[in-house]
C-alpha cells in the first residue's frame, strides 16, 4: 500500500519540474511547490525524483 501511495506522490513531480520557465521564475515556481509540498529544500525534491 506504501508503494502505491510513494508512486502517486511521485508521479505528478517530474512533470513538475520538467514545466519550461525563466530560471528566476522557474526558482519561485520550486520553492512555491516544494513549501505546498511541506519539503525542506529543492535537494530533496530532487533525489525523491532520483528514486
Amino acid at each position: 500500500m506504501q508503494e502505491k501511495n510513494r508512486e502517486r506522490v511521485r508521479t505528478p513531480l517530474p512533470m513538475l519540474w520538467s514545466i519550461p520557465l525563466p530560471v528566476e521564475k522557474g526558482n519561485q515556481t520550486k520553492k512555491v511547490l516544494c513549501s505546498k509540498l511541506n519539503m525542506p529544500s529543492l535537494k530533496t525534491a530532487q533525489n525523491s525524483n532520483n528514486m
